[in-house]
């Protein structure tokens, strides 16, 4: 296995790895605020609006897993960078609000663990510039 190739199937278990980590803290988050009526860092958005947004970062850091596992077209990987930059970008607002809450520190991690499944996904070649190297 060349040395390029390692270091790619390397940045790939990383992304997986974090992402992985970054749902289950997530959705303990989720199951936290569900759980109790106490604002704990969701009056930013709202209490719908927060959840919504941790909804669809969730939703968004999966699609981004995802992409480094199938490695499509590098149109759709840059469409699926932008959308884990918006879901990172969402729980840092959300993960900086809620600091003094118990949860502000989990949305902090999830937010830390989301970053190394974004440098996967722009640094992922599709299949396609595999073809055109010879690989």
């Amino acid at each position: 296995m060349a040395v390029a190739d390692r270091e790619e199937a390397g940045r790939r278990t990383t992304a997986l790895t974090c992402a992985v980590i970054a749902q289950v803290v997530l959705a303990g988050v989720l199951v936290t605020w569900a759980g109790t009526d106490e604002p704990l860092g969701r009056d930013v958005f709202g209490r719908g609006g927060s959840v919504g947004v941790l909804v669809a970062a969730m939703a968004l850091i999966g699609v981004g897993a995802s992409l480094v596992l199938v490695r499509p077209a590098r149109p759709v990987l840059l469409v699926g960078a932008v959308g884990v930059g918006v879901a990172v970008g969402g729980l840092a607002v959300l993960a900086f609000a809620a600091l003094s809450a118990a949860t502000g520190l989990l949305l902090l991690l999830a937010c830390g663990m989301a970053v190394p499944v974004l440098l996967g996904v722009t640094r992922t070649r599709s299949r396609a510039q595999d073809r055109t190297a010879g690989g």
